[in-house]
């Protein structure tokens, strides 16, 4: 894929909608369309993108979309295991309290600050 070259967006984007509550990055090819999943700024890269329609297999729900709940739950553990594999190290996970145990550096990554004009809470 190469190094992101950087220019304006196609008259048809919107870049600021298209960052969402992401970090600013300037337009460029690469960070949209089928390879956005590839940066961890907008995606979880090639493990969220399969994770999700191998579970979707396994945990099939048996109620109609949209179902908040069901997604949740199937989600949870790749969004862990990336925070994982992100640190390099085994994380220990307390259900309960939805917080990593005695690790303050995973539980940062739980969450991030949106840009201002995302953050509606």
């Amino acid at each position: 894929m190469g190094a992101p070259q950087y220019r304006e967006p196609p008259a048809t984007l919107n870049g600021n909608y298209w960052l969402g509550p992401a970090p600013y990055s300037p337009y460029s090819p690469e960070r949209c369309h089928f390879t956005y999943r590839y940066f961890l700024d907008y995606s979880g890269g090639v493990f969220q993108d399969f994770w999700c329609h191998i579970a979707d297999i396994a945990w099939t729900p048996s109620r109609p979309a949209p179902n908040l709940e069901y997604a949740r739950k199937m989600t949870m553990p790749m969004h862990l295991g990336l925070i994982s594999w992100r640190l390099g190290r085994p994380l220990r996970w307390n259900a309960r309290r939805e917080k990593f145990r005695g690790d303050s550096e995973a539980n940062h990554l739980l969450s991030r600050e949106y840009r201002k004009a995302w953050d509606w809470i």
